[in-house]
């Protein structure tokens, strides 16, 4: 997972304007806190929060953190303009309980472990962060190790990368195959997700896949009926209309908006993507698409 790679690209960000970055005291590295803003005084004036733990970008595949410089709750970027990224809550965190329990070498080594809100294991390093998206503590030094361990499994993927001032480009695939966007969320053995571009139908938003909960797809319906060859071939079973005392096969996923379980190696022949819209430009009077080329000086 490329982490690392956004903090050049933050800084040259940070040069076109941006309120002070936060960071905590001690050495390096800490936590730091930054606001990109882009077209300032304008109409289109955006902002976008971005959290690093030295040079580690934190990437949204958390909803919810809770970090020794404050709590935050990450918003999508759907229009240019307005607040989006790690946006800052008003409430600070607390200084969590002690658990009975101190964490182990296994746990430091690894880099997170299970609690509670408001709890922490003695001995749990001060720069670790709370998420509650997991109900995990984790270091952030380590996400790499985290996001292996957690977004790649059953031969399911998910990758975020950074892009440009604070945005962020989010994959999801199975077997190395994309799923298309216009799924709009899905229920898989690694996560619910979701396209914030997608949910209210608005044209010409940016789209990713966005984790939604943590909750997982740990079983399918494993009834006493069999689900037919035409269904199979289909590749598809709508709950909402068949009987639900079947047995699915254990690859299908759950789309909870339709109610379909899916083969997602047959996702492509039930969902596409549109081809996006090029808006036309007048060039010399004329009305042309910009698939055209335009008329070239004589």
């Amino acid at each position: 997972m490329a982490f690392r790679s956004a903090f050049v690209t933050l800084i040259a960000c940070l040069m076109m304007g941006s309120v002070p970055a936060r960071a905590t005291a001690g050495e390096e590295p800490v936590w730091k806190y930054d606001v990109i803003v882009t077209d300032p005084g304008t109409r289109s004036e955006a902002r976008t929060g971005v959290l690093t733990y030295g040079d580690v970008t934190i990437l949204p595949y958390f909803t919810e953190l809770v970090t020794p410089i404050g709590c935050f709750v990450y918003s999508a970027r759907i229009f240019r303009w307005g607040d989006a990224g790690w946006v800052e809550q008003e409430h600070n965190a607390l200084d969590p309980v002690d658990l009975d329990e101190a964490i182990t070498a296994e746990e430091l080594d690894r880099g997170w472990y299970s609690c509670e809100a408001g709890t922490s294991k003695p001995g749990t390093p001060e720069h670790w962060f709370w998420t509650p998206t997991f109900n995990l503590r984790v270091d952030p030094a380590k996400l790499d190790a985290f996001v292996a361990d957690h977004f790649s499994r059953a031969h399911w993927s998910y990758v975020l990368k950074q892009g440009s001032a604070g945005a962020v480009v989010g994959s999801l695939t199975y077997r190395d195959t994309p799923i298309p966007h216009s799924v709009e969320k899905i229920l898989t053995p690694i996560g619910e997700f979701y396209v914030p571009g997608m949910q209210d139908g608005a044209a010409g938003r940016p789209v990713c896949w966005m984790l939604f909960s943590n909750k997982v797809l740990d079983k399918v319906p494993a009834g006493s009926n069999p689900i037919n060859e035409a269904t199979i071939a289909r590749g598809l079973f709508d709950e909402s209309v068949e009987l639900l005392d079947v047995a699915l096969p254990e690859h299908w996923v759950y789309l909870p908006d339709k109610r379909w379980w899916i083969d997602p190696t047959k996702i492509g022949e039930h969902f596409k993507d549109p081809t996006p819209i090029r808006p036309a430009i007048q060039v010399d009077s004329k009305l042309i698409s910009k698939d055209e080329e335009p008329p070239q000086d004589r």
